[in-house]
């Protein structure tokens, strides 16, 4: 590709086993560092207790920090509509930052009904697809067998009228034949 601005993480050259950067610069791949924008709670010096769904302040300066300097990045993180105007390190341009719980919605949202713009029809929808496959798939087959069972019936009900037939004849001779032979004792 000529575009460029691509970035992969692989395992460092060196065989020490950190990861290492390399952007796309249009004809070939260069050393890079990798700038993150945007705020996480650890960034703030906040956490989530182990098995808790309580914020908690894990680090204090941190947190004074990140109000006195960057007061709206702060503000993103928890508002419930996006922030304007806030400069983004990875494209050198001011953006929208949006705030954790409206960022977890449109998470929840393009899981469960997918994006129509895009044509991603979400995790959700396409396992409730396929599981309806499934399912048409297993009311064809039990259809099939039901079709089958019920020739494989009537096959086995044709041959046993056959069978009751041929024993009927078979005992209609038979006492014919009894009858013969007890006159025929009989003289």
């Amino acid at each position: 590709s000529t575009d460029s601005g691509y970035m992969i993480k692989v395992l460092d050259d060196n065989g020490s086993g950190e990861a290492a950067f390399y952007k796309w610069n249009g004809t070939d791949w260069e050393t890079s560092s990798p700038v993150y924008s945007s705020f996480r709670f650890s960034n703030l010096g906040l956490d989530f207790g182990i098995g808790s769904d309580n914020i908690k302040v894990e680090n204090s300066a941190m947190l004074l920090q990140a109000l006195e300097e960057q007061p709206e990045k702060v503000q993103a993180l928890f508002a419930e509509v996006p922030v304007e105007a806030a400069l983004d390190l990875n494209t050198n341009t001011e953006r929208d930052y949006q705030g954790l719980s409206y960022a977890i919605d449109d998470f929840i949202t393009s899981f469960l009904t997918g994006d129509g713009d895009s044509g991603y029809k979400g995790a959700y929808t396409t396992h409730i697809e396929s599981i309806k496959s499934q399912n048409n798939r297993i009311d064809d087959r039990i259809e099939d067998l039901e079709t089958y069972l019920e020739q494989r019936e009537e096959t086995l009900r044709e041959g046993f009228m056959r069978m009751e037939e041929m024993q009927s004849k078979t005992n209609t001779q038979m006492q014919t034949l009894q009858s013969t032979f007890n006159n025929n004792n009989k003289k």
